[in-house]
């Protein structure tokens, strides 16, 4: 790619310095290139992130050799914002998932002495006779110390060099020692730019860091005077003579160095500069190989991935109107797997369907003239007659408002997604076709399940009333017919009293016989009266019930108490007032068969458009499992009466229970009616 300057010498351009702060954290001021060439500078950034951010060593473990070897670097800024890396001022190795470290473990790893003579000769030993290492070291372990002591021998070149080689190869494998040398030309090409911009200044995080950590800035020699003592020692002890080339030319280059009247720094400052650069270029062309290695065999990699993918990649020149086409495009178009470069028109009338060319080039130009996205479907006709879908997705680059530039994208054989798009239409529509029809049947169902049940309502309704109507025409009957033929008994058996002499032997059968008559005539009218009383008629609900929980409670010796509020003066439709009598006379009736219970409370009241009836004792409770089951005996049959009576007029029926059966808990019965219209004031 080409990198433009953002504007000033050694800064990089906007894309690359937002690349930097991504994998970083932070923007290090010294991450500018060393070239005003853009070219120069993209190579040299693609070969840091080579070498060095996807370089596969473990991100930790490169940032701590960076540190350790830094420590030889004259430009102290590098080692400084590589610390802050460690500890946490940004990623290390560009690796947001790297663990950081504390300033100690930090301070004592650049304070780990410089290995040589018997103490190299202990460590490397160490990597010889511990054969090959499973994983890379963990820091500050013995391990990692022995391999960071022969990589720093390696890095500045001693003579024990070919030793350190061969134990660092011993103990990592060649892989992972390639991957060590490749970091290490990375390093010294880091220094060699870092001599080059020398003075750079530190940014804010290091600074604070080293102003509030003493101990941290001692170990990284920034302190003026703890540096100039530094310097004169590292000059003296890292800086080695080439191998081979032996003491006349060491005498040579001293001689020299007095001609030239240069002072010792000088002379140090200027071979190790060329010394540096050397190193770099080197490493830099022996990368480059290796990249250009590595992006060949990566291409063939990727060719291989988007055969398996069928997948294909194309380019539109917009200028020329050249469409270009990888092998792999070309194998899904049932074409030569081959390159290949053809005008655009043409690649449209050989490929595309007649029915997508149209809307395929129209998709394409809109896409390239707006700068935007591209994305579209279309079919392809093969040679044997065969349809396939495919689908295309691109980007434009350069300008699109002039077209000066060119689209590349992707083409995807999405065939089998359309054919299961296709199925899964055909399945859907088949479900809602299913759908429709079982919808149909069920409403026919419940059309047939609604009318039956408003037959049967209207059945219930109409065997209620004709049941009301016996209840009435019964009643009539024992009041009329029984009654009056009772009451002639009754005078009767009255005039024969008095013709018959009291002392007479008959006369006490004459008075049993006339107490017989007259308890049958209250009987009779009782009777008449429950099966219909007149006064449900005559008076409405309220009185009417009040009489007869009265009469309920002398008959049975039952408390009762009775309370209508909001019914006083006023009438209820006659179904209404009907269904409630009859519940209200089935619940006492319940009371006394089975609840044995001291005291009954009987409340009906009208609030609003709803009727509420409500019959409380405070006798045995029973268990209510059997009510909701079809079963046998009174109770049931009572309740069931009572609740399809409640049913009839859309009302709600509820019984609770204290308790199981036999056990004192009290039962409530409790019906809500809804009322319809006004309340009528008389019956017809």
């Amino acid at each position: 790619m080409t990198v433009e300057p953002a504007g000033g010498e050694g800064d990089w351009g906007g894309a690359l310095r937002a690349e930097v702060e991504r994998r970083f954290g932070v923007p290090p001021n010294s991450s500018g290139s060393p070239s005003d060439n853009p070219e120069i500078a993209a190579a040299l950034q693609g070969f840091a992130t080579f070498v060095y951010l996807d370089n596969p060593l473990p991100p930790l473990f490169k940032e701590r050799l960076f540190v350790s070897l830094s420590r030889f670097c004259d430009v102290r800024y590098r080692i400084a914002r590589h610390v802050g890396f460690l500890i946490g001022l940004g990623t290390p190795s560009g690796d947001a998932a790297s663990p950081v470290e504390s300033a100690a473990e930090v301070i004592r790893l650049v304070r780990r002495p410089f290995p040589r003579g018997a103490d190299l000769g202990s460590l490397r030993g160490r990597l010889l006779d511990g054969g090959k290492l499973a994983e890379l070291p963990g820091p500050g372990s013995p391990d990692e110390e022995a391999v960071f002591a022969c990589a720093s021998h390696i890095f500045l070149g001693t003579p024990d060099l070919e030793g350190c080689l061969d134990a660092l190869c011993r103990s990592l494998g060649e892989a992972r020692l390639q991957s060590v040398l490749n970091f290490l030309a990375f390093v010294r090409t880091a220094h060699f730019w870092s001599q080059v911009q020398n003075g750079r200044r530190l940014e804010d995080d290091i600074e604070y860091l080293l102003a509030i950590n003493e101990r941290l800035a001692e170990a990284l020699a920034l302190d003026p005077d703890a540096w100039d003592r530094q310097l004169g020692r590292s000059l003296d002890e890292e800086l080695v003579t080439p191998r081979g080339e032996g003491a006349g030319a060491e005498q040579r280059r001293r001689e020299e160095r007095r001609a030239l009247d240069l002072t010792r720094a000088e002379l140090v400052e200027r071979v190790t500069e060329l010394r540096a650069a050397r190193r770099a270029a080197l490493n830099v062309m022996e990368d480059a190989v290796e990249a250009r290695d590595a992006l060949r065999e990566s291409e063939g990699r990727l060719q291989l991935a988007l055969s398996a993918a069928r997948m294909g990649i194309w380019t539109w020149d917009v200028t020329t109107d050249m469409h270009t086409r990888d092998a792999n495009l070309n194998r899904l178009l049932g074409q030569e797997p081959v390159e290949s470069r053809q005008p655009f028109g043409d690649f449209l009338a050989r490929s595309i369907h007649p029915d997508d060319r149209e809307r395929v080039e129209a998709t394409f130009r809109d896409s390239a003239s707006r700068g935007r996205p591209l994305n579209v479907e279309f079919r392809i006709v093969l040679s044997d007659g065969r349809v396939r879908w495919l689908r295309d997705q691109g980007d434009i680059f350069g300008d699109a408002e002039d077209s000066s530039g060119h689209m590349s994208g992707v083409c995807l054989d999405v065939t089998s997604l359309k054919e299961a798009e296709g199925a899964l239409r055909l399945a859907r529509d088949e479900l809602e076709r299913r759908v429709a029809e079982r919808t149909s049947e069920l409403e026919a169902t419940n059309a047939a399940l609604q009318e039956a049940a408003a037959a049967r309502a209207d059945l219930l309704r109409r065997a209620v009333s004709m049941q009301e109507d016996e209840r009435r025409r019964i009643s009539r009957e024992l009041h009329d017919r029984l009654g009056q033929e009772l009451t002639a008994l009754i005078l009767s058996l009255k005039a024969l009293e008095r013709v018959v002499p009291p002392d007479s032997p008959g006369r006490g059968r004459l008075i049993q016989a006339e107490a017989i008559v007259d308890r049958l005539g209250r009987e009779s009218h009782d009777l008449a009266i429950e099966l219909r009383p007149t006064a449900l008629d005559d008076i409405g609900l309220g009185p009417a019930l009040a009489t007869y929980v009265a009469r309920w409670s002398e008959r049975t010796g039952i408390a009762a108490d009775f309370r209508s509020p909001g019914l006083d003066g006023e009438r209820l439709p006659p179904d209404v007032e009907t269904a409630v009598y009859r519940v209200v006379q089935e619940a006492l009736n319940n009371v006394v068969k089975h609840a044995a219970a001291r005291h009954v409370s009987v409340i009906v009241e009208r609030h609003g458009g709803e009727l509420t009836a409500l019959v409380e004792d405070d006798g045995r409770g029973f268990d209510l499992s059997p009510l909701d089951r079809s079963g046998h005996g009174s109770r049931s049959l009572g309740v069931l009466g009572m609740r399809e009576r409640v049913a009839l007029l859309g009302g709600s029926f509820l019984i609770e229970s204290g308790g199981g059966e036999g056990k004192f808990g009290g039962t409530i019965v409790r019906i809500r009616v809804p009322l319809q219209g006004p309340p009528e004031g008389h019956h017809g």
